[in-house]
């Protein structure tokens, strides 16, 4: 048995092996026949010998007898009425994949032999020992033998029982090549996403990099999407990160637009009372910006804040006007240059976070499911 192709995108597997099949035949016994004593075996072909009509029913190519009348390979008849056949093949089946893990699966397809024409009541099969043999197994490049497993079922055919036979091979993907061109690059990829926040708003090239970036990731997908099945069954973690990094990519996108537009936006233009209050709030702390205290502090501000501390004998009107001027002063010292910056530090921090989050995750599902050897038999 050699693998020559296992295409999880197609759901197919491309199979060549041989078949050893012994059945006995008792109008071919002669051993009691004194006078052909001497004879111990003779050869004939499936022209002239009974054969076991047997139809691989998963194939995707044509549902044909395996062993046919105009095949010129020899069988082998002992004097008891013993026959031995060697069959080879080249076989095309559909597989159900399972690309949950992709590009660390491992799928398990079968090839499912039936007889044809006769039921279990006329001819039972019997499976020898060892049931695969992989003696003259070549190593395939992409894909690691496993091991196989084999059952004896009966399909109906109205009320008819057909004895069948299926054998699950089992491959385990060598992930290497994938690693290299898709895997790690996707990875990288994912650390750009925050780094456009880090680009000065002045070199004006924040958008052409988030972009670009944008781009690469939409590249990507298309790659991945070309290797999977179009299936809904089992959908690839490797989709969904790349479709959560692009879902970021975009965001980020929005808000350089945004970052920009504040750089750029003249400083007589008052800040919003809204981004003073986040600025001046605990994302001040995320960002950097502001000291990690109970309070912001300003100098400037010391004898205002006495003021309306100290003063017991203000009206709540009084009151919210002071407050509300001191807001006032307040947003004039906030410079638009000010909020830029916050900005940039917030959002870097925040994406950077969940991409370094979004990488742990999503490693310990594939480590898990390259170790484990997940599939479609053990979902």
């Amino acid at each position: 048995m050699n693998l020559l192709d296992l295409n999880i995108a197609d759901g197919s597997m491309s199979i060549v092996g041989f078949f050893s099949m012994m059945w006995t035949d008792s109008r071919l016994d002669w051993s009691s026949n004194a006078a052909y004593s001497s004879i111990k075996t003779v050869f004939s072909s499936a022209k002239y010998t009974w054969y076991p009509p047997f139809v691989l029913f998963n194939s995707i190519s044509e549902l044909e007898i395996l062993m046919d009348a105009d095949n010129q390979n020899p069988i082998r008849i002992i004097n008891d009425g013993s026959c031995e056949y060697l069959m080879s093949r080249v076989m095309h089946t559909s597989c159900s994949t399972y690309a949950t893990y992709y590009p660390f699966d491992t799928q398990t397809c079968n090839l499912v032999i039936a007889m044809w024409g006769y039921n279990e009541k006329e001819i039972s099969i019997q499976i020898g020992r060892p049931a695969v043999s992989t003696d003259f197994y070549l190593e395939n490049g992409e894909w690691e033998y496993m091991g196989d497993s084999e059952m004896l079922v009966s399909i109906s055919r109205g009320i008819v029982q057909v004895p069948t036979v299926s054998y699950d091979l089992t491959f385990k993907r060598r992930p290497l090549y994938q690693v290299l061109n898709i895997f790690l690059p996707t990875l990288l990829l994912g650390f750009l996403v925050a780094l456009a926040f880090l680009l000065p708003p002045d070199s004006g090239e924040r958008m052409g990099y988030s972009l670009t970036t944008l781009l690469a990731y939409a590249v990507y997908l298309t790659m991945a999407a070309d290797s999977l099945p179009s299936v809904s069954l089992n959908i690839s973690f490797l989709s969904v990160y790349l479709n959560m990094t692009l879902a970021l990519g975009g965001v980020v996108v929005v808000l350089s637009k945004y970052v920009l537009s504040c750089h750029h936006t003249p400083d007589e233009e008052p800040v919003p009372n809204w981004l003073v209050r986040v600025y001046t709030g605990p994302m001040g702390k995320v960002a950097g910006t502001q000291k990690m205290t109970c309070c912001w502090q300003r100098s400037s501000k010391k004898n205002n804040v006495v003021k309306v501390s100290e003063t017991p004998s203000k009206t709540p009107d009084v009151e919210r006007r002071s407050m509300a001027n001191l807001s006032e002063a307040d947003n004039e010292e906030i410079k638009w240059s000010s909020i830029t910056k916050f900005l940039d530090k917030l959002f870097f921090r925040i994406f950077f976070g969940i991409t370094i989050l979004q990488q742990v995750v999503f490693g310990i599902i594939f480590i898990y499911g390259y170790v484990c050897g997940c599939n479609s038999s053990s979902s």
